[in-house]
């Protein structure tokens, strides 16, 4: 018979080792832990968000963007700007995909260092949004998409993370 259980007066008691204080100690420095995301949100993005950006940009979308016009595409080789779409300078990609311009907070992770002139364009970018320029309607392109498979990585490493913080409180206790 384990060491953990006696028999008295007929009756099966058990003792609980750790004890029962010892283990809500426990969860709740656990949940201390688990109140700040910012470990998990910053392995996220380095490890999934930034190259999902970047492999939209590659794609040129993921779906596909609409394509440039016939009138943009012979204004961008008369400039030498190439005719990569939301590439024309280079800024909004080099922007979304450099890690340093990321702010990482305990619950969020978003772009906040962007460079002059490249905020405005992008927030009707990310979001989808339409944009209207010299009375012609610019389509959504959405670049700061993730897909199924980059959402279940970046569960995957918070569901890591979980275990290790849980892992990390149980073992300094063992």
């Amino acid at each position: 018979m384990p060491s953990n259980r006696k028999i008295d007066a007929g009756y099966v008691t058990m003792e609980i080792n750790p004890p029962l204080e010892r283990i809500r100690e426990d969860l709740r420095e656990i949940g201390r832990d688990l109140s700040n995301m910012r470990t998990p949100l910053r392995e996220s993005v380095q490890r999934v968000v930034i190259p999902s950006i970047d492999a939209n940009f590659q794609a040129g979308g993921r779906p596909p963007w609409q394509p440039l016009t016939a009138q943009t595409v012979e204004r961008r080789v008369r400039q030498g700007t190439g005719t990569k779409i939301l590439q024309e300078t280079g800024k909004l990609r080099q922007t979304a995909t450099q890690f340093s311009r990321w702010e990482i907070g305990t619950e969020e992770a978003h772009i906040a260092n962007w460079p002059e002139g490249v905020k405005e364009r992008a927030r009707t970018a990310e979001y989808g949004a339409r944009e209207w320029k010299s009375g012609r309607q610019i389509p959504p392109r959405p670049f700061l998409l993730i897909d199924d498979q980059d959402a279940d990585k970046i569960e995957g490493i918070f569901l890591d993370w979980m275990e290790r913080r849980a892992r990390g409180t149980w073992t300094r206790r063992a």
